[in-house]
């Protein structure tokens, strides 16, 4: 099983829990993967077709998880934080497993491999050396797939790393029962979104936002709580 398949299954438990930390007994079961990541739903929408509980990564198997999906079309993402960096390892296994002759062809050729086999990276930084990132990437995407939810989250853990999660500044503000005193980074990225964009660590997240208040808000948005 793949380290993206495991990181949603474990997401989707955790936002069940969470969003059934009220009841006496919470349970696993109320969010699912939708099929092919939301592929059927996109697919529709370019024909002009809407498909209830099936965009994004996340959709509702009990319809207590309704105003959840009603209020935020979700992503789940996996990356790195290098890309074929060469690190201490990396050398020992070089002056290793290299030949004696033609040091620069192996040495060329396993950076190369290590790039292959390292997938793209998480970098908040990256707006400084190119024209987007990949966050950035992600988001406009997600915003472009969102015909059905009022807006956008993505919940992604870089290797090795704590899991956070991207919201649009306005959500946080409006949801969080602290915005301003907790840790987080603000996305001032114009050319890709016209929005602030905060990244704030999942178990914040989780510990201040409470599901009452994204059920309240999607009941005065008209989708009312079922």
């Amino acid at each position: 099983m793949s380290k993206g398949a495991d990181f949603e299954r474990e997401i989707l438990k955790t936002l069940s829990l969470w969003w059934t930390q009220d009841e006496n007994d919470p349970r696993e079961d109320i969010f699912y993967r939708t099929s092919g990541s939301g592929a059927r739903s996109t697919a529709r929408a370019k024909k002009g077709k809407a498909t209830h509980n099936s965009s994004g990564d996340v959709g509702y198997l009990d319809a207590i998880g309704k105003p959840l999906i009603d209020y935020a079309f979700i992503e789940i993402k996996r990356g790195y934080t290098s890309i074929g960096r060469v690190n201490e390892s990396d050398i020992k296994s070089i002056l290793h497993s290299a030949p004696t002759v033609r040091l620069h062809e192996f040495l060329a050729k396993y950076i190369r491999n290590k790039i292959k086999k390292s997938g793209n990276t998480i970098d908040a930084l990256d707006f400084v050396d190119s024209k987007s990132c990949l966050l950035m990437d992600w988001w406009k995407k997600a915003r472009e797939q969102n015909k059905m939810s009022d807006t956008e989250m993505i919940i992604f853990k870089r290797d090795m790393k704590s899991i956070a999660i991207m919201l649009t500044e306005f959500s946080w503000e409006e949801l969080s029962s602290n915005p301003f005193k907790l840790n987080h980074i603000t996305l001032n990225y114009f050319d890709v979104v016209d929005e602030n964009i905060k990244l704030i660590p999942f178990d914040v997240f989780l510990e201040t936002v409470h599901p009452d208040k994204i059920r309240k808000l999607t009941n005065e948005l008209g989708n009312p709580v079922i």
